[in-house]
């Protein structure tokens, strides 16, 4: 009677680490995409993205801003410019 239990116990368990690995996928991938929408929403990586167009479209022998005079420089317009923003 003692290796039945161990046995159930095991076929349990198993069933349940199919489960786990699909929800625990489902639950990073949607923790990455929300980190992503808020990279996006303050615009953490906008000084990356406008290096890569700068240098795509531009080429590479193009200057670009350093990353202090561009984030200047889009303060500064956003002042200007405030558009729908709330502050």
């Amino acid at each position: 009677m003692g290796p039945a239990p161990a046995r159930e116990a095991a076929g349990v368990l198993g069933r349940g680490a199919l489960i786990v690995g699909p929800v625990r996928d489902a639950l990073a991938r949607a923790a990455r995409g929300a980190a992503w929408y808020v990279r996006q929403l303050m615009g953490d990586d906008a000084y990356r993205v406008y290096v890569e167009h700068r240098r795509a479209a531009h080429g590479p022998d193009v200057p670009v801003l350093d990353e202090r005079q561009f984030w200047r420089q889009r303060m500064d317009d956003q002042d200007r410019n405030p558009g729908a923003r709330c502050c």
